[in-house]
């Protein structure tokens, strides 16, 4: 154990460093779908009101026209609070949500062996793996605070099996809550629910049998081969999990290796799980086999590894794999390192070799996540400039060419924009009550509820709204000539349009191009009231 004043300013240099790693080497925000977000606190702050709640699930994002609304409710408090943009409070976010981090690591840790060495290392780990610094620097937090908060829901649920209590119901609950407001993802914490209750299952039935028949199950040899035998048993519920699912086929491809055997489907699947969870990913297997094998196990114990064979099947969701994977692997990379430090007797070269190992984990961590920031683009500073121009210089709605660009103005702006949706170019949007593009009484009548046998893991939302396109309708007006865009497209209100000069004439949607009428129209009969080297305003009356 170490002196209490130790641990605390270890935490604080930690602080600093994730901190330091946050900060922006960009002139402006990163990301994609960030921007929507961006936008909706953007309204949020503008109007008092979340515009696009129709039902308190709306908040939940489970609801028709909705998105999970912590974002943009903690991102406008931020900047109220703060008394600047939300851009700069995107920034005091993603700091905070480190730090969260990082504690929830040391709490779990500390919960996990009771040990300060172990939980600052966990600490350091989870909040320096590759996936949380790249999702953390200057992009609005989203699914990131599930994997954030995950380790404090496994904490709670670990100190209620031993010392069940209100306050520790009262925060999972709190946490639940907080994981829902933030992403859809949180649907998969049943899948912890349901390894709490196998877990409590076999613990009740070992203790059962060592009392019914105490001859067998408390035997020398018993005691000695079970370990083993339960290492076994994981090695084969994991592969037989694999096998009998379709995981493995959603690897086949990979950025440095392809082919439909079982050998590169693996190595595509550790390349993905190290790539958000860092170099160290190997220390895992260790671990798990040293978690199996540890004596006078407590309730943790099980219930880590049984939750993270609960996940398996989810490994399909490749684009989310690190969301959910990377509290449980950080545990077990921990662990399978505190295995082999074990073997060292010397305190000082034990101290070398966790120093050594913290300084490994940053600089190679570091370097994943410049990796994948260089494949993030940030919005440029002329796109800044157009949206200050439409800030403060225009009234209406403007509809672009390119969804992205689109998000990014309106976020600074607050202008009404089409497509919704940003760069997904969606066809149903929180931005369509946002901008009041449908009257909200008569949507309310067309949400109907989906069938159960009709839902799936893709589904966003237990309801769906009927007759609502706003896809199709941004491309029936970019395909209009601009004296006679059809009475039917008046209530999108379309006074400007925002041409992204990189498709001269053209759109762009799902990575395809396609020919803008309205484009092509308005460069010949409407005026140019802003033009810069990246993009041109009609004013289009």
């Amino acid at each position: 154990m170490l002196p209490k004043r130790v641990p605390l300013m270890l935490l604080a240099a930690l602080a600093c460093l994730n901190f330091l790693l946050r900060y922006p080497s960009t002139s402006h925000e990163l990301g994609v779908d960030s921007f929507v977000w961006h936008g909706m606190a953007t309204s949020l702050k503008q109007h008092g009101v979340a515009l696009w709640v129709l039902n308190p699930l709306s908040y939940f994002g489970l609801y028709p026209l909705s998105h999970p609304s912590g974002s943009p409710f903690l991102l406008a408090a931020f900047s109220l609070l703060s008394n600047g943009s939300i851009e700069g409070a995107v920034v005091y976010l993603d700091m905070v949500v480190a730090l969260i981090s990082m504690l929830a690591g040391f709490i779990l840790g500390r919960e996990f062996t009771h040990s300060d060495s172990f939980a600052l290392t966990t600490s350091l780990v989870l909040s320096l793996t590759p996936e949380l610094i790249t999702a953390l620097t200057w992009q609005v937090p989203t699914r990131v605070l599930f994997t954030v908060l995950l380790p404090l829901l496994l904490w709670g649920l670990i100190r209620l099996a031993h010392r069940p209590s209100k306050n520790i119901a009262i925060v999972l609950g709190a946490t639940f809550f907080v994981m829902m407001s933030f992403h859809r993802l949180t649907i998969f914490v049943s899948l912890i629910g349901f390894a709490y209750v196998v877990t409590g299952i076999l613990l009740t039935a070992l203790r059962t049998l060592r009392v019914r028949s105490p001859q067998i199950f408390l035997r020398r040899r018993f005691i000695r081969w079970a370990p083993l035998v339960s290492v076994i048993a994981v090695v084969g519920v994991s592969f037989g999990t694999l096998a009998s699912t379709d995981v493995l086929g959603e690897y086949s491809s990979g950025a440095l290796i392809s082919g439909n055997s079982l050998a590169i489907q693996f190595a595509n699947l550790g390349i993905s799980l190290a790539r958000n969870s860092g170099i160290l990913l190997p220390l895992a297997v260790l671990g798990i086999a040293g978690v199996v094998l540890r004596r006078n196990k407590s309730y943790a114990d099980p219930f880590v590894v049984v939750a993270l064979l609960a996940f398996l099947p989810m490994l399909f969701l490749r684009q989310y794999t690190g969301y959910y994977t990377i509290p449980f692997t950080s545990l077990f990379i921990v662990f399978g390192l505190f295995v082999l430090l074990k073997r060292i007797r010397s305190s000082k070269r034990r101290a070398f070799a966790i120093a050594a190992t913290a300084a490994f984990v940053l600089v190679s961590s570091v370097s994943i996540s410049s990796y994948d920031l260089a494949l993030v683009s940030h919005m440029a500073n002329g796109s800044y400039n157009v949206a200050q121009y439409l800030r403060y210089d225009t009234a209406g709605t403007v509809i672009t060419n390119e969804g992205l660009t689109g998000s990014r103005v309106h976020a600074i702006s607050g202008i009404p924009y089409l497509p919704v949706g940003g760069a997904t170019t969606a066809f149903q949007s929180p931005e369509l009550l946002m901008f009041g593009f449908v009257d909200r009484s008569r949507v309310a009548g067309q949400i109907v509820s989906i069938p159960l046998n009709h839902l799936s893991v893709d589904a966003d939302s237990p309801f769906e709204l009927l007759d609502v396109q706003a896809e199709a309708d941004w491309v029936g007006l970019l395909q209009a000539p601009v004296g006679a865009i059809p009475a039917s497209y008046a209530n999108y209100q379309v006074r400007y349009l925002l041409e992204v000069r990189a498709y001269p004439g053209e759109f762009t949607a799902y990575g395809n191009l396609y020919p803008a009428i309205l484009l092509q129209t308005a460069s010949v009969e409407r005026y140019a009231v802003y033009q810069d080297s990246l993009s041109t305003i009609y004013f289009l009356g």
